[in-house]
């Protein structure tokens, strides 16, 4: 059953039964049966790991890659790059505004102004983000900003 976006909240797109997929990379969604990883296929839909055969059902598969999100920075001057989620974390480098982010997943973290969502970039560094703004950019927090 694959759908549109990660979770079975949204609608099946079409069925797969015994037929062979291309799946492009695997990432986090909503949990079904025993797993959270939902795999993307190449006509753009997601499917559940579950319901696929790959090499673990309940973790994300080797050799398949990680999906990425690339956003743009939109903030004045740079955004900071952290090894972990929250300003207690050392500044291990930074995006400079108009940047790319490719975001693997977010996660709750320290506080910066008046957010705790930071995203993991897929080069292993946090940045702490206040949300999507038009044209498909990061609005990160220039209170944690170079």
């Amino acid at each position: 059953m694959a759908r549109y976006d990660l979770s079975t909240s949204y609608p099946i797109v079409k069925t797969l039964p015994g037929r062979s997929v291309n799946v492009l990379c695997q990432t986090l969604g909503l949990t079904v049966a025993a797993t959270s990883v939902w795999d993307r296929l190449s006509d753009g839909n997601y499917v559940s790991d579950y319901y696929l055969s790959t090499p673990s059902k309940t973790t994300f598969s080797s050799p398949l890659p990680r999906c990425t999100y690339s956003y743009q920075v939109a903030v004045s001057g740079s955004v900071n790059l952290r090894s972990g989620p929250g300003t207690q974390y050392s500044i291990v480098g930074s995006i400079p505004n108009g940047g790319l982010a490719a975001v693997t997943c977010q996660k709750s973290g320290g506080p910066v102004s008046t957010t705790h969502i930071w995203d993991r970039l897929d080069n292993g560094t946090w940045g702490s983000a206040t949300g999507q703004v038009p044209g498909g950019g990061v609005a990160v927090d220039p209170s944690d900003s170079g």
